[in-house]
């Protein structure tokens, strides 16, 4: 912000660090706390629907069907079923999806999956610094 708006009252500058009050459990709540809702970024989302999108349309119907049901929380028997394959059939094919996604996305494609987003960093950072100080007191 300008200085002369900071002079003349007309806005103040406040750490994302700054202790805003307490939660339900009496934990320091910050500005960051509030900004941050642990969703993903749009951005991410949309660019891992593209990188799913082409995934996809680049597998055998088999795969498709095995990665939908799958993705329904549904049992391999019913890929079995609606494939007509047997048990057996439904492993090789799932070794094959897997093999797929390795080569497409990476083989530590699990990994990067579940890690949190780099822009969360700073935050997490800043919430350790804060408990270390508290634990000090």
């Amino acid at each position: 912000m300008s200085p002369g708006t900071q002079l003349s009252g007309r806005s103040r500058l406040t750490s994302f660090d700054e202790p805003l009050g307490f939660d339900e459990a009496g934990e320091s709540i910050t500005l960051a706390d509030l900004f941050d809702n642990k969703q993903d970024d749009p951005s991410m989302l949309a660019a891992r629907n593209l990188d799913w999108e082409v995934f996809i349309a680049g597998q055998t119907r088999r795969g498709r069907t095995l990665l939908t049901v799958v993705a329904e929380g549904r049992a391999l028997r019913d890929v079995a079923r609606l494939l007509g394959l047997s048990d057996s059939g439904v492993q090789e094919e799932k070794r094959k999806v897997a093999r797929a996604v390795r080569e497409y996305m990476g083989a530590n494609i699990l990994s990067e999956s579940i890690k949190e987003p780099r822009w969360r960093d700073n935050i997490m950072a800043g919430r350790e610094r804060q408990a270390v100080r508290a634990a000090r007191l």
